[in-house]
């Protein structure tokens, strides 16, 4: 399953993942190396999730105290590799003391806190020991041996011209002490890189517990079915926006199953809301990570497109329309080579003719249920639901009379719009919110009366 960066922000995964807060270097990367997972790597990762968040519940306070001593971690991954080729400078030598220092610190506290199965927690001692072979525990490194301290202590004494050739042999003493650190700390270098895998893991994992643990996200259920269902699903960047204008998001639930299921509304964009929620949570479940939702059921999805008409055209000679289509050949290519897709169109063919268009989304529809494939689409065009497995409204405008809009103007009409779902029978009319809504907003009843004759008539 891939997404472009244009359909990851338009569904609103930015937003979630803005919201996941590795606290390491190591975490900040595995999150940045986030993408829909193998079914084997997902349920590990889910299981993973489970158990971490079962721990954090039980003993907050600690797993806190850990995420603050996770961003007290550098990144050291080059400074192993320059050891590896022998080939380490001083300040490498101070990364990996520093490194190796914090890791150890935090070791202790993973051998007793730690809910993951297999991470790798043990103490590298034996690597620090050459770094700091004292054992003060101190964050700062010189290249030192008793050799070089009397070479330096005479070049401190002596002339210029003999400070010369001492500066010489200590240059040589460094090399030559740099060279045999890196010696004696690549045989540790494999378990300092197993140590930087397991702060990938376990901050990337920490990090999306408390992100589902804060947004009240949930663990999704994969099963072997081939249908989805998914009970009051939210969309957080689409709440986002609500909130700044004093409203809330109204939870959706859907299920879908192979064929095609059609959504249907007036054109004022709750359709679109119902796609994207619906398209980010399956995401999200794909990538490991806790669904906006009070309950999710799904099974492994090989394939996830999501075509929508905005935003189409970008490349020189082709319409709107034309990478409309582009888009939807793709699509029913993949879908033809998985195991099972789930395949969501956004008003279809909006950008042509409503006659053809109505056809072109019929069409759609019908195909869908020779794939093995969800489908989902969402459409304003009547006759589509007739060929659907399954068939949804937007709820719409709830009621609300003239007088209201009058005194509290066009926003009340958005506010009192119901973005649920309602599930209908197979062949039911779109819903006609449009004309009413024309009728609220004051347009002239003479244009009004001609719209419902159906007349085409000039108002002078």
């Amino acid at each position: 399953m891939k997404l472009s960066k244009t359909t990851a922000n338009r569904i609103g995964l930015d937003t979630v993942l803005d919201r996941l807060e590795p606290q390491s270097p190591y975490g900040r990367r595995a999150k940045k190396n986030l993408h829909p997972l193998e079914k084997a790597e997902l349920f590990c990762a889910f299981d993973d999730l489970r158990a971490m968040m079962t721990a954090i519940k039980n003993e907050p306070a600690a797993f806190l105290q850990l995420e603050s001593e996770l961003a007290h971690f550098f990144e050291a991954r080059s400074s192993v590799n320059n050891v590896l080729k022998t080939a380490a400078s001083d300040v490498d030598f101070f990364e990996l003391k520093r490194y190796l220092l914090s890791w150890n610190a935090l070791s202790k506290k993973l051998q007793t806190l730690n809910p993951l199965k297999g991470l790798f927690t043990r103490e590298l001692g034996g690597a620090l020991k050459i770094l700091d072979p004292e054992g003060m525990g101190i964050v700062t490194f010189v290249i030192d041996s008793q050799e070089l301290r009397e070479v330096r202590r005479k070049k401190a004494c002596a002339g210029a011209e003999e400070r010369s050739e001492y500066a010489e042999k200590e240059e040589r003493l460094e090399r030559e002490q740099r060279a045999r650190l890196c010696k004696d700390l690549q045989p540790h270098c494999g378990d300092i890189l197993k140590s930087m895998a397991a702060l990938e893991r376990f901050d990337l994992t920490l990090a999306k517990a408390m992100l589902a643990i804060r947004d009240g996200a949930v663990i999704p259920e994969f099963n072997d079915s081939e249908g989805i269902e998914l009970v009051g699903m939210t969309n957080p960047r689409v709440g986002e926006e609500l909130e700044r204008s004093n409203r809330s998001f109204c939870p959706i639930t859907l299920s879908a199953v192979r064929g095609c299921t059609v959504i249907t509304g007036a054109n004022m964009g709750g359709k679109s809301v119902a796609l994207m929620t619906l398209a980010l949570n399956v995401c999200l479940a794909h990538m490991g990570i806790a669904v906006y939702a009070e309950r999710a059921v799904l099974p492994y999805i090989d394939e996830l497109c999501y075509i929508g008409a905005d935003g189409a055209a970008q490349e020189s000679g082709l319409s709107s329309f034309a990478m409309e289509v582009r888009s939807w050949n793709e699509a029913l290519r993949l879908a033809q080579d998985s195991e099972l897709s789930l395949l969501i169109f956004d008003e279809p063919a909006r950008g042509t003719n409503p006659h053809e268009g109505a056809a072109i989304a019929r069409g759609l529809c019908r195909y869908g249920e020779r794939l093995r494939s969800i489908t989902v689409i969402a459409t304003h065009y009547d006759g589509v639901s007739e060929h659907a497995d399954a068939s949804y409204r937007i709820a719409g405008l709830k009621p609300v009379d003239a007088e209201q809009i009058r005194a509290y103007g066009a926003q009340t009409i958005a506010e009192n719009m119901d973005y649920s779902l309602i599930c209908e029978s197979r062949g039911a009319e779109v819903p006609r919110d449009a004309m009413r809504i024309c009728e609220l907003m004051g347009m002239p009843k003479e244009l009004i009366d001609l719209i419902k004759d159906g007349e085409d008539s000039t108002i002078s």
